[in-house]
């Protein structure tokens, strides 16, 4: 499949179970889970460091909370027009972030390309992601059965694939996002930098809670 194919339309057969989880206001609280996760990788850390201004401001941080809760209801309860225009804009911000690891870590040595665009840097987020949605809905709304698991993983794949991730590595079943996970977790990949913990700070105090 070409990045040409992956930009097209993105398909969704049965959202019943996306809409129904997405739907619970509530798990916008495993969103921080996943943001933190996502930060332990030193490379998107970078990137966020770098490129990203929701530390600065209380309005910069009510501004990308607003836009990212915008494109979460588009991706999942959008027409296809909605989808594709959601996901084009989340792809200009992609290209825009890309650099070179000022200082290295045990796995990635100073000078290491990051981007937005790398598909095992958008799986890994795409995994955090379902880990923690999924942990946030069981845990404050009600249990979810594997099969439900399985379909809210199939109905996701298709936005990590337009997002550039490998067709074939992004997970369709919690099986398999659950073995892929415990491979990251063991690979050696993820290390907290100190760009990683300055971020994490204002994930857990915000510039609005802090004003």
């Amino acid at each position: 499949m070409t990045s040409k194919d992956r930009r097209r339309s993105v398909p969704v057969a049965d959202p019943s179970i996306s809409r129904r989880i997405n739907a619970e206001r509530i798990v916008l609280l495993g969103w921080g889970r996943a943001i933190l996760l996502q930060l332990a990788h030193p490379l998107i850390a970078a990137g966020v460091d770098e490129h990203s201004g929701f530390r600065s401001t209380t309005w910069a941080a009510i501004t990308r909370l607003y836009h990212t809760v915008h494109a979460m209801v588009a991706l999942t309860f959008g027409s296809d027009e909605d989808r594709d225009r959601a996901l084009d804009g989340i792809r200009q911000i992609h290209k825009r972030v890309h650099g070179h690891l000022r200082t290295g870590t045990r796995r990635f040595p100073e000078g290491t390309p990051y981007s937005a665009e790398n598909p095992d840097l958008v799986l890994w987020v795409h995994g955090t992601l379902l880990e923690s949605v999924l942990l946030a809905y069981e845990q404050l709304v009600r249990p979810l059965t594997l099969a439900e698991r399985d379909t809210y993983c199939a109905e996701a794949a298709p936005i990590a694939v337009a997002l550039l991730a490998r067709s074939e590595e992004v997970p369709r079943t919690w099986a398999d996002a659950s073995a892929y996970l415990g491979r990251m977790y063991a690979s050696g990949d993820l290390e907290v930098t100190e760009q990683a913990r300055s971020l994490a700070r204002a994930v857990l105090s915000p510039p609005a809670a802090a004003s």
